[in-house]
């Protein structure tokens, strides 16, 4: 009888041993086929920490759609590969990532990520998506990120090769966040073109993404770096900014319309009525801004008034709306050093 107890007992030690044996063995890390780039604009759509996986054409489409598709995804074979997608949990735009798969057990994986970016950069959401090996339905994805805050170094004015130089007196400009380049830069809408502060960094008030603003200063194109650099001798911020290709269109220009609150431009706005002045019609349903912006009292929804001012035309590339930036131009109307305004 002891005997018989004493081999119960042994397989019972033997069979604990082996399962716990089992939970530490070490898997090789596993190879990851493709990393697509980070994608920003997705919304919300799974929680923060989330990996989703993907073994079909038809589940990605049904999560995204077509508009975040990568020419990567066309043509995979799901039957060779997964597709992973996660959101990462701290609200920043990237400068960098450092992507890795391991195996932690049966249908449980561990996706680490090294995240670099730079402590000023502009909050979004990021998502990271990549192409793995087939992965069984029903694995669990645990994310692991890393954080690494960089730091900016300012750039230097000097050129080994100095291809152009010339002064910049009060030009309109915006600060945009170009993530090509993962720095705030200046881009000066009469050229079209993006500088970088390069005698300093730019003040902490003026790091903002699509700020207006007005700036002097010295011009480099330099030869041996490519790149454009600006040694600003003055900045200040702008209520409404100069539209590229801006033109005054008449000097005193009455129109009559209907005053509404713009979420494209964050302002109230004055969609006019049909209108025909000098042979040109100025069609029903225009969008005109206004600089100074339209005073507080005339800021109500449906309020049809009558406006006479300075109008000028001008275009602006579509940084609010739904297209990339640096897409199309649209056509901006703007009253500037406008006098009257009646209720109709």
């Amino acid at each position: 009888m002891k005997r018989i107890i004493f081999i119960l007992l042994f397989g019972v030690v033997f069979l604990g041993c082996s399962e716990k044996d089992d939970n530490k063995t070490v898997y090789p890390e596993m190879n990851i086929v493709k990393i697509l780039p980070t994608h920003y604009e997705m919304g919300d759509v799974f929680k923060i920490g989330d990996v989703k996986l993907f073994n079909s054409e038809e589940e990605l489409q049904d999560v995204l759609g077509s508009r975040y598709w990568d020419k990567d995804l066309v043509n995979l074979d799901y039957q060779k590969y997964t597709v992973l997608l996660g959101r990462m949990g701290s609200k920043v735009v990237v400068k960098s990532l450092e992507h890795s798969l391991k195996k932690l057990g049966d249908k449980k994986y561990e996706y680490s990520l090294n995240m670099y970016y730079y402590k000023d950069a502009p909050n979004q959401t990021a998502f990271f998506m990549s192409v793995v090996e087939k992965l069984p339905t029903n694995s669990r994805v645990l994310l692991k990120v890393k954080e690494t805050i960089l730091k900016r170094q300012p750039k230097s004015c000097n050129c080994n090769n100095k291809e152009e130089e010339k002064n910049l007196n009060n030009e309109p400009a915006t600060i945009i966040y170009n993530r090509k380049y993962n720095d705030y830069m200046i881009f000066l809408l009469n050229n079209q073109t993006y500088y970088y502060s390069c005698n300093e960094s730019l003040p902490k008030e003026y790091i903002q993404d699509e700020l207006p603003v007005v700036v002097s200063g010295v011009l480099k194109k330099c030869a041996d770096s490519g790149d454009f650099r600006l040694n600003i001798i003055s900045i200040s911020k702008e209520e409404c900014f100069k539209s590229y290709n801006e033109k005054l269109e008449k000097k005193q220009f009455a129109l009559k319309g209907v005053v509404k609150y713009s979420d494209f431009y964050k302002e109230y706005i004055l969609v006019s009525e049909e209108k025909k002045e000098g042979g040109k019609y100025y069609y029903e349903g225009m969008e005109n801004l206004f600089c100074p912006n339209l005073d507080s009292k005339f800021c109500k929804e449906g309020l049809k008034i009558s406006v006479e001012g300075e109008y000028y035309i001008g275009e602006e590339y579509d940084y609010k709306g739904s297209k990339p930036k640096g897409g199309a131009l649209i056509s901006v109307f703007r009253f500037r050093n406008y006098k009257a305004i009646k209720i109709e």
